[in-house]
Formats: structure tokens, C-alpha cells, sequence
């Protein structure tokens, strides 16, 4: 059934990070027949384009096509949601939803603690969120942040709803792992500092220490291989460690190969509110994790599944775990039969049940 309403993802960044943000909504929501546009800019430069049953236009040609249609706009920045506003103006047909990518003020402050800065971008996003007609968070964490941020706008408490940054569900059956008892663990992306690259090597050469039959492979941009390879001779685990440049669709393909996932954050509030899609890759692969207790709301959702190990982060934001249980952990998830993980992505991680959610709030809002 078609909807009574149309949706238009309207970005003006054409990164393969905002590209990805926007893809499995778009693939998700086709599913229910949505009426679905998107802006021309936002998959120009993407590496990999996958058509959609939606319509790619521009925002001039789509308010001048569509002007009496009911249009719910989804943003996922400042800056375009304070442009957009000034185009569509106060046209009771057409709606924001506002999906921050993330805490863009305090991201700032991390990375350059810069309070002029922060001070300016807070401005923005205060703009931003009085522009927005409902929101559409990337986790309950994130919710809450803006909420105590910005307590005196009532809207964000009773015109919001969380979204995590899942993939569309489809049947997955994940085949026994190489006879061998190698357990390879795999760590994919940047080199940041947030990305605790150093305490990820140093884990890597803990476990080492205890637990000799291990390889581990370094999926991450060629820009980062000198930084790489420098790291790997400081903790000196060189003779099992590999470096594998890979872009996002080759490590979609070959990620199955591994048998455990790596993500550490720090204790930010950055990290705190995030969903970093590394999680749902890992698991869509099959793969164990070990990650931090810290990341988004994934600490709560799987605390109890026996194929995550959490690594402790205390306040200063140091890395706490108990090596023989985590050894006792890396040993069996090689041999472990992954249906939990299948079972897990259907019943915790779909995101097709977030978005029936998400098409039941915005008929509620904008009816």
C-alpha cells in the first residue's frame, strides 16, 4: 500500500560515509512501498551505487514538482537541515525529520579542543534542532543526550524516535569455520586516535602472549599502512599479523573469512552515543566481537549473548579485562555454531522492524 505521504532524503554530501548512513533506510523502506526520493548530490561520489525504486532528483526540481504533496524530509546535518528550512519555509505539507549522524559540537571538542569552535557549532545545532519538525536517533544514548541537552524544547521528548544504524534483514546461514585451529581476528578501519589503535595492538600482543595459534588481520585505507606497520614492529607481533587494503565492498565480501571482530572506544560521550555500523558488519558476517562496554546502546542489547566479549573501560579510560576468560572466549567461538548470531539479527538487529516503527511515528506526526 502506497503511503499517503512522500519521503526525501536530502543531503548535500556526496562522502561514501554519508552514503552509507542513507542506504539501508532506503533499501528498507522500499520494502514497504514508500514513496521515496532522494537528492541528487548525496551518491555522486559513492564508490558503490546500488539503484533503489525511488526517484533521484534535485530539491529545486522536487518543490517545484511536488509542491502540494505531504513530505516528510529527512537531514542528517546542521547544515543542511538550517538550508533546507530556508527553501521549504513554514509549508504545512512539508516536515523535517532531523537524523544526526552524531554529536557534531562534542565531536569537535574531541578532536580539536577547540572551545570557540564547539561554541559555534553548538549555536548551529541549537539553529538546527529549532528547524526540525520531529527526530530520529541513532540510539536511546544519543535520545537522552539531546534531551538533557536541550531540556526546554519539549519536541525532542515527545517528537522523537530511536533508529539504530542496523542493516536490512535477510535469512543468513553461517558455515562452520575452517577446520584449523587458527582463530583469526580482525580489526577493520582508520587509524584515529579515537579509534584506540594503540590499545587495540596492545590487546592483540596480550592475547599472544597467552594464546600463540592466532592471526591477525589490519583491513583499513592504504593511506594508513606506514602508521600500520610502525605499530605492528612497536608490539611486535609482525610474524602473524597481516595488512589488507580493502574498500567497503571487498571487506563486505571477504569479512566471513575471520573469526572474531575488534572495536575499542574511549569513554567520550562521542562513543558513549554513537552506533558505529562496525558492530552490525562484524555480526552480519558471523563474527565474535570483542569491543568496549561503552559503545552506544550495544552493551545492553547483546550483555547476555555468549558470542560478544566486553572489554571494560574505566574512568580514565583504560581497558580492563580478565585474559584467561577471553582466551577461554577466542577458543570456543572458533568451534561455536553461529545461530544465535542469525537468530539475533532477525529478533535484536533488524532494522525493518525499527523502520515499521518509524513509518507508524511519522503517520502519527505528520497526520
Amino acid at each position: 500500500m502506497k503511503r499517503e505521504f512522500n519521503i526525501f532524503f536530502y543531503s548535500t554530501s556526496g562522502t561514501e560515509e554519508a552514503f552509507r548512513q542513507m542506504e539501508p533506510l532506503i533499501a528498507c523502506l522500499v520494502q514497504f512501498d514508500c514513496n521515496i526520493f532522494y537528492s541528487a548530490k548525496c551518491i555522486d561520489n559513492t564508490l558503490h551505487i546500488q539503484e533503489y525504486s525511488g526517484i533521484r532528483t534535485t530539491l529545486t526540481e522536487y518543490t517545484k514538482n511536488y509542491e502540494e504533496n505531504c513530505t516528510v524530509f529527512i537531514t542528517f546535518s546542521n547544515k543542511d537541515t538550517l538550508y533546507l528550512r530556508r527553501i521549504i519555509g513554514n509549508r504545512k505539507n512539508y516536515s523535517i525529520l532531523f537524523r544526526p549522524r552524531g554529536i557534531v559540537p562534542e565531536e569537535s571538542f574531541l578532536k580539536h579542543h577547540s572551545l570557540i569552535k564547539k561554541w559555534i557549532l553548538d549555536y548551529q545545532e541549537q539553529k538546527a534542532i529549532a528547524a526540525s519538525d520531529c527526530f530520529c536517533f541513532l540510539s536511546k544514548k544519543q535520545q537522552l543526550h539531546y534531551i538533557s541537552k536541550y531540556f526546554y524544547n519539549q519536541d525532542i521528548f515527545s517528537k522523537s524516535i530511536v533508529v539504530h544504524n542496523y542493516l536490512p534483514f535477510s535469512p543468513r546461514y553461517f558455515p562452520q569455520k575452517s577446520d584449523d585451529s587458527t582463530i583469526r581476528i580482525v580489526y577493520s578501519g582508520g587509524f584515529s586516535k579515537w579509534q584506540q589503535i594503540d590499545s587495540i595492538f596492545q590487546l592483540i600482543a596480550d592475547i599472544h602472549s597467552q594464546l600463540e595459534n592466532i592471526e591477525f588481520y589490519i583491513c583499513t585505507l592504504e593511506d594508513n599502512n606506514n602508521l600500520a606497520a610502525a605499530l605492528i614492529d612497536q608490539y611486535s607481533i609482525r610474524d602473524f599479523t597481516k595488512v589488507r587494503n580493502l574498500n567497503q565492498e571487498e571487506l563486505v565480501n571477504s569479512i566471513s573469512d575471520y573469526d572474531v571482530g575488534i572495536i575499542l572506544r574511549s569513554n567520550s560521550i562521542v562513543n558513549i552515543t554513537s552506533s558505529p555500523f562496525k558492530v552490525i558488519d562484524y555480526l552480519n558476517a558471523g563474527l565474535g566481537i570483542i569491543m568496549s562496554d561503552n559503545i552506544g546502546d550495544y552493551c545492553e542489547i547483546l550483555s547476555d549473548r555468549d558470542y560478544v566479549y566486553f572489554v571494560k573501560c574505566n574512568s580514565n579510560s583504560n581497558f580492563e579485562f580478565d585474559i584467561e576468560k577471553l582466551i577461554d572466549f577466542l577458543v570456543k567461538i572458533k568451534t561455536k555454531k553461529k545461530d544465535q548470531i542469525a537468530s539475533d539479527l532477525e529478533s535484536l538487529l533488524n532494522l525493518k522492524k525499527e523502520i515499521e516503527q518509524l513509518l507508524c511515528f511519522l503517520s502519527r506526526e505528520i497526520g
